[in-house]
This record gives structure tokens, sequence and C-alpha cells, in this order.
């Protein structure tokens, strides 16, 4: 086989998404025609996709040295680059590509990117914005545009910018055949509106608040509320939610309109400019409550601390493992912590880290009743026994926030737009503190804070509960 045909091949193997096929063609290749630059690049991206970007980096290295000219290079290898965290030489490439040629929008889209992730935010939104201009059609910089707006609280332009979402191939449009909601009121009783969770657990609980604000606009109509199955029992406590439908199920009633819980801020703009902040907006079953009481008679005196200390890590998506594996730490990260008299320690975290609990920190006093849990209605009624809950940027976040319990939220140094910038306090919940890195990684300074600001707590509340 000649090795433009397997070059050929390669790319079709690499479209059918059969990666390590794509690059044993190109090996081949590459044995005989060692010289072929697109071979080299192409080689180098699929390595990057497999999680290999040192790899991917020496691939781009030897197209480079083919071919010093080509921007598309520098631009691809500066990804990769800000894939291993290398951000100057990230940035240097970048600033290459547009020097030699490469005005086009993924050279800046990446530059914000990598902005972004130094905590660069104005900067990023510039580069975004660049990007947009050159072409307005391009996904990927309307996205990272949104989250740049929406970090720096520019809420009116960030909510309508965050709709590119749906045509980014992260989000996958759910094809509902129902007219899509703009705000209208209902144009009689029989008239339902479906709306549906979408993305993450933590962002479905975030933006239940808003089903409030659609019952009074579509006031004689039904609201009826789509979720996962394991938010559903919680969403039912909701007071305006006509109906909460576990995902998969069928509606059981006519729709009339539907509407993504995410899209609602910009669809409510006209109504409120605020975001709704009244906590509680969902509630914990007083009877669920008293069993994980009478569970916690067992624990040492004291005051009981919820604690959650890593997210999901979702490895078949690059970008949400990347976020998860900044977001998270392990039980040990709280040892400065566990030596604080007076407490004692539950555990809220579920999935493979909670084996953890079996080995924690010297001087902490942790119990395990998650085996109890179903779901978030039974985390909920747990929490609702707890006098603080500290957690990573997960779902127990959002749980503990719109239950209006004390919860202290541990934030990467590139913190989710939701947080905005520089602040200890959030719009979204008014009884949340955060404690955001000051360097990348650094979780040690982070709990430290905590430590004193626990000790602080911990007087305060033995002070309040002796007056």
């Amino acid at each position: 086989m000649l090795w433009q045909d397997l070059l050929v091949e390669s790319a079709k193997q690499q479209a059918k998404g059969n990666l390590p096929e794509a690059i044993m063609l190109l090996n081949k290749l590459l044995l005989e025609n060692p010289d072929c630059v697109p071979a080299w690049n192409n080689r180098a991206s699929m390595l990057c996709q497999l999680g290999h970007p040192f790899d991917g980096v020496v691939n781009y290295d030897r197209a480079i040295a083919l071919d010093p000219e080509a921007f598309e290079t520098y631009n691809n290898r500066g990804a990769a680059f800000m894939d291993l965290e290398l951000f100057d030489r990230a940035l240097k490439d970048l600033f290459t590509a547009i020097f030699k040629g490469g005005r086009i929008p993924q050279v800046y889209n990446n530059r914000g990117s990598c902005y972004m992730r130094q905590g660069r935010w104005e900067d990023a939104l510039k580069e975004f914005e660049t990007a947009t201009a050159i072409d307005d059609n391009y996904v990927d910089g309307h996205i990272g545009h949104s989250m740049c707006l929406l970090k720096l609280g520019r809420y009116k332009e960030g909510w309508k910018e965050y709709e590119w979402r749906w045509k980014s191939t992260q989000m996958v449009p759910r094809g509902f055949p129902y007219p899509e909601w703009k705000g209208e009121p209902a144009g009689s009783d029989g008239d339902v509106l479906l709306l549906y969770a979408e993305q993450g657990m933590g962002d479905a609980i975030q933006f239940m608040r808003y089903v409030e604000l659609v019952k009074e606009k579509f006031w004689h109509g039904q609201v009826h509320l789509e979720v996962r199955p394991p938010l559903a029992r919680i969403a039912r406590t909701m007071k305006h939610a006509d109906a909460v439908i576990p995902f998969g199920e069928e509606p059981g009633a006519e729709i009339s309109y539907c509407a993504p819980l995410m899209s609602l801020p910009r669809i409510l703009w006209s109504e409120t400019q605020d975001i709704p902040a009244k906590c509680p907006y969902i509630y914990a079953d007083k009877y669920r409550a008293w069993v994980f009481k009478e569970q916690l008679k067992q624990m040492p005196p004291g005051l009981l601390i919820g604690v959650c200390w890593a997210g999901m890590n979702r490895e078949d998506n690059a970008l949400a493992s990347s976020v998860d594996k900044r977001r998270s730490l392990t039980l040990d990260t709280f040892a400065p912590a566990a030596k604080t008299p007076n407490l004692a320690w539950v555990s809220l975290q579920m999935g493979p880290p909670a084996q953890q609990v079996k080995t924690p920190p010297s001087g902490m006093r942790i119990g395990d009743f998650t085996r109890d849990f179903y779901d978030f209605y039974d985390t909920a009624a747990m929490i609702e026994n707890l006098d603080l809950v500290i957690t990573v940027d997960t779902s127990v976040a959002h749980l503990a926030g719109a239950l209006g319990k004390p919860v202290w939220m541990l934030s990467r140094f590139d913190g989710c737009w939701r947080w905005l910038l520089d602040s200890e306090k959030t719009p979204w919940y008014p009884t949340m503190r955060i404690f955001t890195q000051k360097k990348p990684y650094d979780w040690a300074e982070v709990m430290q804070r905590v430590d004193v600001e626990l000790k602080k707590f911990e007087i305060e509340r033995r002070e309040a509960a002796a007056a």
C-alpha cells in the first residue's frame, strides 16, 4: 500500500474512532516515509486524544522540525502543552502560531483557555471575543466567552452566550417535539410546561430554584420537572413543581412547551436580574432525618461535620476528568483539621474515593453511614443533622446550600464560573463560604485556613450552646 493510501486509510479509522488502528497505520507509513509531516501531525493529535499529551508533543516536535512554518502545528502543540499544564510553553507556541499567519479562531480560543487555567479571566475574555469576531459561528469561542462573562458576573451577556452550548459536541440536544418556552404565560389550565435538567447533578440542584419563578410566570398552567432518578425524590420536596419525572420515564401528560433548566435565567431575565437566593428550596424528610439522627448517636460527642473530598471522575470524558483531578483531594488532606477537639466527622463521600474512610488521618473520628444512602433524598436527611458540611465543588455543595445548611466549599484555583472571582461568598447560596486555592493544586494552604476557621467555628458553637 502506498504511503498516500495509508494516510487516507488512517484518517478513515480515526473518523470511526479506531485510534489504535489509525496509529498503527501511521507507524507503518512513517517507517517507509519518516518525513511525512501530516502523518506526524495526525499521530500527535490521536496520542493527545488517547490521553498521552507528552507523546503528542514529541510527535509535534518532529512535525515542526520538518516544517517550521506551519502555524497549525504550533497551535496544536500549544494545546498539548496546555494538557501538560505547561502554560508558558503553550502560550509561546500560540503566539508563534499567530506570528506565522495563524489568525484563526482556534488559536485565540486556545489562548483563552490557557488564560482561564491561569486565572486570567479578563485576558481570556478578550481572546474569546477575538475568536468569535474572526468567525461568529465558532462554537467553542462562544462557549469560552460565556464562561468568562459568567465568571465576571456579567450575567445578561453570559446567559445569552451560554445558549451556544447546544451546538457543542459536549451537549446533545434532547430533540423534544415540543415548542421551546420563551416566557409566555399558559394559554389554559391544561397547558403543561416541561422543564428538564441537563449536565451534572449539582447543576440540576442549583437551577431548580428557578421553578418557583417559572410557576409564577406560567401561573395557571402546570410545571413539570424532569431530573435524573437520584434527584427525583428530593426534587419532589419543592413546593412549586406540579410533577417530577425521573429521566427515562414517560411524561404522563400532554406537553405544551419545554425548556432546559440552565436556560431559565436567560428566559426570565426581564422578570428578575438577580439570582433567586431564597434557601432552602428543597427540604429533608423529617422521618429519614430522625432515622439518621438515631444512628449518629453512636458518634463521639461534639459538633458533627459532614465531609466530601472528591467528585465523580468521568474518565471517558477528557475535559471532565481533567476538571475532576483539579477539584478533588484525598481524605488525608484534612489531617490539620482532623485533630481539632470536640468534632466528629461524618462521611458524605460516594464512589471509589469513599474507601479512604477506612484509613482516616490521625485524630479524625469519622463515621460512615453511606450504605444507607439510596439517593440525594437520603443524603439530604443526613445533612439535616449536621452542624457543618465541608466539601469540594461537587453535588454535595449544591445540596447543602439548597437545604440552607452551613457549607464550606473548597474550590480549585481556576474555579467554576458560578463562584465568581476572589470571593468567599456566592449569590447562589447564602449559607455557603468558599475557600479557593491561591495556587493550583495547593490544598495544604487551603486546609490551613479551614483549620483556623474550624477552630473558631467550634468555639462559637460551644459558647452559643452555653449561653
